[in-house]
């Protein structure tokens, strides 16, 4: 599969968006195997069904809750990442001039 490293199921650097994340879940229950093994939970849990989002913020037992809240965090900035890409060609000056904050926040470039 092109733009996946399938041993360490990550994204890598010029992954189509319709390729993201397109690796099979290893299993149902959560196995605290290896670094990125809560990152990579939550990120089926998200796959499986985005609107669990119960089921995708109980943290598993054997996690410290700082660290399920820690990879939570990083997983959403890296939604995000993704979403900027996304308006990335629908946001500039040309079509939006002033971009800003709330009332008398505005940014400057």
């Amino acid at each position: 599969q092109a733009g996946m490293a399938s041993s360490s199921r990550r994204n890598l650097p010029g992954t189509g968006s319709k390729d993201l994340f397109k690796w099979t879940s290893e299993t149902k229950e959560f196995k605290l195997t290896g670094q990125y093994a809560v990152q990579e939970h939550i990120q089926d849990k998200i796959r499986q069904d985005p609107s669990g989002i119960d089921d995708i913020c109980k943290c598993p037992h054997d996690v410290h809750p700082d660290e399920w809240i820690y990879e939570h965090l990083r997983q959403f900035i890296i939604e995000l990442g993704y979403l900027i890409v996304k308006l990335g060609p629908h946001c500039d000056k040309s079509i939006h001039p002033k971009m800003t904050a709330g009332e008398g926040f505005e940014f400057l470039s």
